[in-house]
């Protein structure tokens, strides 16, 4: 086994650099002391079980104050700070904390919120700086040191591995592969660095999963490789420039793969295109799998996004997809992703339908239809049997079974019909659209397929 690096030594290097940050609205400040309770669903983000290491706010019964508590670190002598966005989200007052107890007032550079990267200006002598590693170069069972302010424990630091890398745990946020780790952070160490064990920085510490508000031994961290370049972007021009294509993706799984009888398990599936995007103008469509963008091989939904991420607004490229298990060649242009949206509320019901044993399915009214944003589809008023086992819930809307698109229960049973022993339904759930296939021939009890997939982007790219 190899023994655990110098962590003493390891701390030394960087943890000089990192900095404890309060951001408010009116000026009040929570350095030095515990940080308040946050009120219920401040620090709760997409499905409630991933929450922001940062972002306080007192009671409702308190002075209110708009703003939150974190971490961030020094990584520049001109004394510039890597910190998350959602540390400094609304607030118009900035102040950090070093370990040498010096206080600055700090400006805001840049913020990016689809990444949580946020860059802090604050000016001073013989400034500490953190040692920059290399991301890439990170694998799983590596010795990582995080660092940061829990609870409002200044520079408190923790030890563990990583645990995985190329981690996706939220829908609309920039694809970045998150690192996952066993070390414990807690609400306050947003934006502090994640070291490795020559105490160089390869992540910044983002998210953690719970169902109770604290560390449960699941933590993530963005890889700094990402964060510095988008960091660069927030210095030279406050913003950050990355490509958008306007579909929703996933991964293909076996399942999948034969559903849509591709020749391997392998592209990125598209479940929805929004109108009017680049996309939707160079006709890709729902149930499309691309498998290249320009000269790269898309595996799966995070390498698709990686790619368009990375390429300019109104560059050309040119897209490889499977439709209908035919290889086809679209000319795309990429554009500009549009400012954050908000997620559409629950799609609600009325009218009447079903499908044999299996699915009690009732279509859509208009105006329903309509307010959520979508053209059809029917809502799911019972599963049964092997849509039940697949993961078809209640309350889910149907919109499409191996991309034609259906509105009532009789055309839902005709494409069901249509297909051999694999149907791939896609599913909106919430704000959420996936496919999920089901196999007709099923007998007996089969695990139940996983909704929230792993490289799963809601209109992301």
């Amino acid at each position: 086994m190899v023994p655990p690096p110098d962590l003493a030594r390891v701390i030394g290097t960087s943890g000089s650099a990192v900095v404890s940050i309060s951001a408010t609205a009116d000026g009040r400040s929570y350095l030095g002391e515990a940080p308040p309770a946050p009120a219920a669903g401040d620090i709760h983000i997409r499905w409630s079980q991933y929450a922001y290491l940062g972002a306080y706010s007192p009671s409702e019964s308190s002075h209110k104050v708009v703003g939150g508590n974190g971490s961030g670190f020094i990584f520049s002598p001109a004394g510039l700070i890597l910190t998350c966005a959602h540390v400094i989200e609304s607030a118009r007052f900035v102040r950090v904390k070093l370990p040498d107890r010096r206080e600055f007032e700090a400006t805001v550079v840049g913020s990016d919120l689809r990444s949580d990267i946020a860059v802090l200006r604050i000016h001073g002598d013989d400034l500490p700086v953190a040692t920059i590693g290399d991301s890439s170069r990170v694998r799983a069972g590596n010795w990582v040191v995080a660092i940061g302010a829990p609870y409002g424990f200044q520079n408190s630091a923790s030890f563990g591995i990583v645990s995985a890398v190329r981690r996706t745990i939220t829908a609309g946020s920039a694809p970045i592969p998150l690192i996952q780790s066993d070390v414990a952070v807690n609400p306050g160490s947003s934006g502090g660095p994640l070291l490795n064990a020559n105490g160089e920085v390869i992540g910044v510490s983002t998210h953690i999963f719970t169902l109770t508000g604290g560390f449960q031994g699941l933590s993530f961290a963005i890889p700094i490789n990402p964060a510095m370049h988008i960091a660069q972007q927030l210095v030279t021009s406050s913003h950050v420039k990355r490509g958008h294509l306007g579909v929703g993706v996933q991964d293909v799984d076996q399942d999948l793969a034969e559903a849509f009888g591709l020749p391997a398990v392998a592209g990125a599936l598209i479940d929805q295109v929004e109108p009017g995007s680049p996309a939707a103008q160079a006709g890709v469509k729902a149930g499309d799998v691309i498998v290249q963008i320009g000269d790269a091989r898309v595996a799966d939904a995070m390498a698709l996004a990686m790619a368009v991420s990375d390429l300019r607004p109104g560059s050309n490229s040119r897209l490889q997809l499977v439709r209908n298990g035919v290889l086809q060649a679209v000319a795309v242009v990429i554009g500009a992703p549009p400012s954050l949206a908000v997620p559409a509320s629950r799609v609600q019901s009325d009218a009447v339908g079903g499908i044999g044993p299996e699915l009690q399915v009732r279509r859509l009214a208009a105006s329903e239809a309509y307010a959520s944003g979508i053209n059809g589809g029917v809502l799911v008023e019972q599963a049964r049997g092997a849509a039940r086992r697949a993961g078809i819930l209640p309350g889910d809307v149907i919109l499409a079974v191996n991309g034609i698109a259906v509105t009532t229960a009789a055309q839902l049973h005709s494409a069901m019909a249509a297909t051999d022993t694999k149907a791939a339904l896609l599913v909106l759930r919430g704000d959420v659209r996936t496919y999920i296939p089901v196999d007709t021939s099923q007998h007996g009890d089969l695990p139940q397929h996983e909704f929230h997939q792993s490289g799963f982007f809601e209109s992301a790219i």
